[in-house]
């Protein structure tokens, strides 16, 4: 919201061969108007108590709604204690908004579960592998987690820290999408 009203509305979009969405906007042009309504659901982000630290797990387009939390204000004002961002893509051809969370406190971590030529701050896996690397001393139980991305890989990622961790669900914040969805035809 802190930049709509000097750049305009950004949307990230992965297109899906029959999703509804995907092929409405594919039959748009240039200069077309479209409506749309806000997101009305609570995957948002909240300020940490003292001591407490944010972890992002996304992947692929789930970096939208990340994005704009970690370039929100509120996140600016109170990022907690030392924010994490694991964002998993296949290869770094499909970094989304690359360089643009450079100038905030967030440590990026980028996941790549295909080989490729190593760079700094990559880890060769999923983010859920990334996961497992972290030793039982990590900060568990004083992270908040964002977890955005399809539906196996947050379920991953839950088993992990509750089952693995202990991590209270009351730390766990979701917003799942779900991969080959059939679209009825009208």
């Amino acid at each position: 919201p802190e930049t709509a009203n000097t750049r305009g509305v950004e949307l990230c979009v992965k297109f899906q061969d029959g999703g509804r969405g995907s092929e409405y906007l594919k039959r748009l042009k240039p200069g077309d108007k479209m409506m749309a309504t806000a997101p009305y659901g609570d995957f948002v982000f909240h300020t940490p108590t003292p001591g407490r630290s944010p972890c992002f797990i996304v992947t692929g387009t789930g970096m939208g709604p990340i994005r704009s939390m970690i370039l929100s204000s509120q996140f600016a004002q109170n990022p907690g204690e030392q924010p994490l961002c694991l964002f998993g893509v296949k290869t770094p051809n499909e970094v989304l908004f690359p360089g643009s969370l450079n100038s905030s406190p967030v440590q990026m971590v980028y996941c790549y579960s295909q080989a490729h030529a190593r760079l700094a701050g990559e880890f060769h896996g999923r983010v859920t592998d990334y996961l497992r690397t972290l030793p039982g001393d990590w900060q568990w139980h004083l992270t908040d987690f964002y977890l955005c991305g399809n539906s196996s890989m947050i379920q991953e990622v839950k088993r992990i820290l509750v089952g693995g961790h202990g991590v209270s669900v009351d730390h766990i914040h979701q917003e799942i999408f779900f991969n080959n969805i059939p679209v009825q035809k009208t």
